[in-house]
């Protein structure tokens, strides 16, 4: 695990990023937080669902709405 000040600015630093996450390095370097979907996260995850292609979001989701189902 990365410390704090090997996070490079706009990512939370390994505290910030909850208790059930992972704070590691990609293969260039960068560092990155792997952390569990919120409640917050829920207008980027429809954003880069309707970004998604139709046979994209099939292949991933077996299902070719443009969205997830609200509620």
């Amino acid at each position: 695990m990365a410390d704090s000040g090997d996070i490079p600015a706009g990512l939370r630093a390994p505290d910030d990023c909850g208790e059930a996450s992972i704070v590691t390095r990609l293969e260039d370097g960068r560092a990155i937080c792997i952390r569990t979907v919120t409640p917050g996260d829920e207008g980027r995850l429809r954003a880069g669902i309707a970004a998604m292609s139709p046979r994209s979001r099939y292949l991933r989701f077996f299902s070719g709405g443009a969205s997830p189902p609200t509620g």
